[in-house]
C-alpha cells in the first residue's frame, strides 16, 4: 500500500475501521519545518542524540536528525497484515517483513544504507521502526488522532500530498513541440552564436607607472632581447618562461582564447594585426612592454541545434509551459466542480478572531 493510500484511509484495518493517516505521516508531512522538529524530538525520545549545545556537535546532530526523519516514514508502509513467513518483527497485530524492510532502506541517507549491511546496523534501523510504530499505537490509544486539531493537520497533509502528486502528473504531460523549440532557437540566435576569438602568447617586461624614461627604455631593450631569442629559433614558450614577468610565464606566455575587448586596446590591436605564428615588435601598455605571438583565430559561428541544445531550450521553455498548463487546468477544474465565493463575507471577515479548524 502506498503512502498516499495509507494517508487517505483507503485500506480498512483489522478492526473493520477505515485507517486514518498515521501520526508519523502527519509528523513528516505537515509543513517542512515539522519534519525537523519531529525528528529532533524523536532523537531525544529514542536516545539517539541530544540536541547540540556546542558547535562541534551540530554535524553529528544533523546526521541523526536526517536518519530519524527518514525512519519516521518507514512505518507508513513498512507494517502490514501479511502472512509472509519471513517476518522480522510484530507490533500488535501488524508485521514488518524482510522485503518491506529492504524496501524501507531507500528512504535512508547513504551512510545508513551502508550501516544496514551489518547485523548491528540492521537491528538499530528495525528498532527505530518498531519504536515509531509503538508511539503511533499509543497515540491512537489515547485518541490523539481524533482530536480536532490533529484531524485538521491530517487533512492538510493529505491535501498537500494530493496536490504535489497531481502537479507531478501534470508536469509529465507537458510536451514541447519541435516547432516551438526551433522558433525559440531562431529568436535567441545571438545567445547561441560563438563570437570571434583569438589566442595569443606574450612575453611581458613590466614597467612601473611612475618609471623614469631610462627605466622605460631599459625594459624595452629587455623585450627586444627576448624577441631576438625567438627570432633566432628558440621556442617562444621557453623564452617566455625564462624572461616574462607576467602571471602567464609558467604557461609559456599562453593567454588562451579571448573575445575582442578583453585586453588593453594597444595589445589587442597589435595581436590582431598579426597572422598566426607571427611575432610583434615591442608593444607598450599600462603593464609594460609586450612581445606578442598570435597563435590562432576562431571565426564566429552558430551553435548547431543538436539534441543537447534542444534539451537546454526545453528547460528554458518549461517554466512558461508549466504556468500555461496550470492556468488551463485550473480553468477546467473550476468548470468541472464549480466554485462559489462569498465576496461580501470575505470582505467583512475578521481575521483577528482565534483560528479554529
Amino acid at each position: 500500500m502506498s503512502v498516499l493510500q495509507w494517508a487517505a484511509g483507503v485500506d480498512p484495518d483489522s478492526r473493520g475501521r477505515r485507517r486514518r493517516p498515521t501520526l508519523t505521516g502527519v509528523i513528516l508531512s505537515c509543513y517542512g519545518i515539522g519534519v525537523f522538529s519531529a525528528a529532533r524530538r524523536c532523537c531525544r525520545l529514542f536516545g539517539l542524540m541530544r540536541f547540540p549545545e556546542r558547535m562541534c556537535e551540530v554535524k553529528m546532530f544533523r546526521s541523526s536528525v536526517c536518519v530519524v526523519s527518514a525512519l519516521l516514514v518507514l512505518p507508513l508502509w513498512g507494517c502490514s497484515k501479511s502472512a509472509d513467513k519471513d517476518v522480522l518483527a510484530r507490533v500488535d497485530d501488524e508485521v514488518i517483513t524482510a522485503q518491506e524492510f529492504r524496501n524501507s532502506l531507500d528512504a535512508l541517507p547513504a551512510q545508513w544504507k551502508v550501516r544496514a549491511r551489518t547485523p548491528s546496523g540492521r537491528k538499530q534501523i528495525l528498532e527505530h521502526q518498531v519504536r515509531s510504530k509503538l508511539i503511533e499505537l499509543e497515540a491512537r490509544e489515547r485518541g490523539i488522532d481524533r482530536r480536532p486539531d490533529v484531524k485538521y493537520q491530517i487533512d492538510q497533509a493529505v491535501q498537500r500530498i494530493l496536490l504535489q502528486e497531481l502537479m507531478k502528473e501534470w508536469q509529465r504531460e507537458i510536451k514541447i513541440p519541435d516547432d516551438e523549440i526551433e522558433a525559440y532557437y531562431k529568436q535567441n540566435i545571438d545567445k547561441y552564436r560563438q563570437k570571434e576569438q583569438y589566442r595569443a602568447q606574450h612575453i611581458l617586461i613590466k614597467v612601473a607607472p611612475d618609471a623614469s624614461e631610462a627605466e622605460v627604455e631599459k625594459a624595452r631593450k629587455l623585450a627586444l632581447k627576448a624577441r631576438k631569442r625567438v627570432e633566432a629559433g628558440e621556442p617562444f614558450e621557453k623564452v617566455a618562461r625564462e624572461m616574462s614577468q607576467g602571471p602567464s610565464a609558467s604557461r609559456g606566455g599562453d593567454l588562451g582564447y579571448a573575445e575582442k575587448g578583453r585586453y588593453a586596446p594597444a595589445f589587442e590591436k597589435a595581436a590582431l594585426a598579426l597572422k598566426p605564428g607571427e611575432i610583434s615588435e615591442p608593444v607598450r601598455t599600462p603593464f609594460g612592454w609586450h612581445i606578442i605571438r598570435l597563435v590562432d583565430i576562431k571565426k564566429s559561428s552558430e551553435r548547431p541545434l543538436d539534441d543537447e541544445l534542444r534539451k537546454e531550450i526545453e528547460q528554458a521553455l518549461l517554466p512558461k509551459k508549466r504556468q500555461e498548463m496550470f492556468e488551463a487546468n485550473m480553468k477546467g477544474l473550476r468548470e468541472k466542480f464549480g466554485v462559489e465565493i462569498d465576496e461580501k463575507l470575505l470582505a467583512e471577515l475578521d481575521i483577528e478572531q482565534q483560528k479554529k479548524p
